[in-house]
């Protein structure tokens, strides 16, 4: 996560490790106005184009886990098992026409923030139907989930809209804030995109041919 909010690396690669944590993973990481359905943003991870087409054309009404996703308490994590029973779940359309067509056995997700009537959500859905497994993972998404809520602020705080990460920059150059990390003896560690900026042009920091920061006094 921070390695994403540092720019080291990108939240598409986020969300593909997320997706590697289940069978078949794929993951979605998306925020839609539960008052109006059709208003939904969402980045997704090893989904296939034929399977995100088919579900915004029409599954997406069928879901029985959508109506779940505006009444799920901030940072708790859980799996599919916890909000629609299996036994219910084998006998809907959903799951006979989408979901099995499409190796889907489970989701595991949580909700990381909500703005207004905008939920900010990330789910994994998997071929895996264990449910002592599922639930590990829905316990692995409620101890990440406040790191993702802070990052998530910086965006809703932010000229940024605070649903729509920007998966190939870092979270502080979205919000025009450039970082420089320093360790020991003012060596140089991670610098963000907007941070080199201000350190090629050494107005006010610059860097030592040893690879140190320097400080430009007044």
């Amino acid at each position: 996560i921070y390695a994403a909010l540092l720019g080291e690396a990108s939240w598409q690669q986020f969300l593909d490790r997320l997706s590697g944590n289940a069978p078949d993973g794929r993951t979605i990481l998306f925020s839609m106005n539960t008052r109006e359905p059709d208003d939904y943003v969402g980045m997704t991870s090893k989904f296939d184009l034929s399977e995100l087409e088919s579900y915004a054309a029409y599954y997406i009404n069928t879901n029985p886990w959508l109506e779940h996703c505006g009444r799920r308490s901030v940072g708790l994590g859980v799996f599919s098992d916890q909000i629609v029973p299996r036994t219910q779940l084998v006998r809907t359309e959903f799951f006979n026409d989408w979901l099995a067509p499409n190796n889907i056995s489970s989701s595991i997700g949580v909700t990381i923030d909500k703005n207004g009537d905008s939920p900010l959500i990330v789910s994994t859905v998997t071929s895996r139907d264990d449910p002592d497994e599922n639930s590990a993972f829905s316990d692995q998404l409620t101890r990440i989930a406040p790191h993702l809520r802070r990052a998530a602020r910086f965006y809703r705080n932010s000229s940024a809209r605070w649903a729509a990460f920007d998966l190939n920059t870092s979270l502080f150059d979205a919000v025009g804030t450039g970082i420089v990390i320093v360790g020991e003896n003012a060596q140089i560690n991670t610098t963000s995109p907007i941070g080199q900026k201000f350190l090629d042009k050494g107005t006010l920091i610059s860097v030592s041919p040893l690879g140190k920061l320097r400080l430009r006094g007044e």
